[in-house]
Order: structure tokens, then sequence, then C-alpha cells
């Protein structure tokens, strides 16, 4: 009996670090890394502070493991979303990446809002040794966006821009419009991740269109071109499913 009852107290503890690890998040795209202290995250999580220590020291301990939490889930949607969709065109893959960025924001509202906030808290968070490379690991989206550019301008669908800068401005408006998305479905307020609505599928198709029209339009690529690979992203079951998942 006793290997099972150390097997079960295992259990519990990395259940009850995975809730208080989900209360920072939440606290942490409400308030930022200076306006959070461990009484307000433990509020959240719903337990006494001392218990808070008992799993981690301090604040910035705490909120090293949340950020390196929430950059492993933005690795794996993206290794996801590679393996799905390799071997698509770059106009193709801009489409079906537009679409599945919405359905993420859509799930997990604090997805993006941490995305936002990261670029501002990084230095504090991993300390003048490490910020750098935490950044260089959340830039992954870009580095993407940047090889998918990069391969449509030598292919001649694109414009010629210089592919990170283009890059950049892609992942900005997302990052603006899908922050908007987020309070348009009633996530001012961040809550844990939910299942997308009719509505808010609606609202989502409508504003993706809207972002691919203004990004791909700076590309030089025209909404004959795009408009039907961004249908096709949202018709496809593939992408529609990834897109549940952070």
């Amino acid at each position: 009996m006793s290997p099972r009852k150390k097997e079960q107290n295992e259990q519990l503890r990395q259940a009850r670090k995975q809730e208080i690890l989900d209360a920072a998040l939440s606290v942490y795209v409400r308030l930022g890394y200076n306006g959070t202290d461990m009484d307000i995250v433990a509020a959240e999580a719903g337990l006494a502070k001392g218990l808070m220590y008992y799993y981690f020291k301090t604040k910035r301990e705490l909120f090293r493991a949340m950020f390196e939490t929430v950059m492993e889930k933005a690795m794996a949607f993206h290794h996801r979303f590679a393996s799905e969709c390799a071997g698509l065109g770059p106009v193709e893959w801009l489409a079906a990446y537009t679409w599945r960025m919405f359905g993420l924001a859509g799930n997990d509202p604090r997805m993006i809002q941490f995305s936002m906030r990261l670029p501002f808290d990084a230095y504090a968070v991993f300390g003048p040794e490490e910020w750098q490379e935490g950044m260089k690991r959340s830039a992954i989206h870009l580095e993407a966006i940047a090889a998918a550019i990069r391969e449509g301008v030598e292919r001649g669908e694109m414009r010629r821009v210089e592919p990170l800068h283009a890059a950049n401005c892609f992942w900005t408006v997302y990052v603006a419009n899908l922050f908007q998305f987020t309070r348009m479905i009633g996530a001012a307020a961040p809550a844990s991740p939910s299942p997308v609505s009719q509505q808010q599928n609606s609202y989502m198709a409508e504003a993706a269109r809207e972002v691919a029209a203004f990004c791909f339009g700076g590309l030089g690529v025209p909404e004959e071109r795009w408009g039907p690979a961004l249908t096709r992203a949202m018709e496809s079951d593939q992408i529609k499913g990834g897109a549940d998942e952070g």
C-alpha cells in the first residue's frame, strides 16, 4: 500500500502545482509581473499563501516556471502545426496559420495576452544571463512566418520584402487583433480554456479575413489568391481540430 500512497501523493502534488501555475498565468495577463504578488496568486488559486511557498520559494521562481510552461505550449502548438501543414505553399501556409492563431486565441485567450506582456517582463523573470535565450524560444512563431515569406518572395508569389521585417509586421497585426478578439468574445477577464462557441467561430472567421486582407495586401498577394486559401483552411477539419489545442 505504501508505494501506491507515495504515487498518489506525487500526483496530488503535481496537480496542485499545475493549479498554481494556471492561477499565475490568469493573474499575470491581468496585472503583469510587477503588479502581481504571491498573495494575489494564492487567492486566485484558492490556496493559503503558506502552501504557495511549499511549491515555489519566490515570486520569480513561480513566474519562471509559469513562463516555461506557457512557452512549451507555444512550442508544441508550432511543431504540431508544422507537422500537419508540411508541404503547403507559402500563401496556403500563412492562411492556415492565420486561422489557427484565431482558434488558439478563442480557446485560451491568455496565450495571446501572455505574448503581449512577455517582451516587457522577460528580463525580470529570467534575469540578465538568460532573458535573451527565453525571448529566443518565444520567437519561434516569428521565425516560421519569416521562413514562409522568404519562400513566397523566392517563388515570386510575394513582392520583394525583407522577410524578418515583414514577419514582424505580420506578427504585430496578429497579436493586436487577436487581443481585441479575446476582448470581443468576453475574455477581458481571462478564464480557463473553453470550447469556441458558434457565435465566436463566426466572429473569428470575419476577424481572420480582415487580418489576412491587411497582411497579405502588404505582401502584394491579391485576395483572389489568399481568399480561397483561407477558406480551405477554415473548412479543413485538420486545421479546425488543431485550433482546439494550445
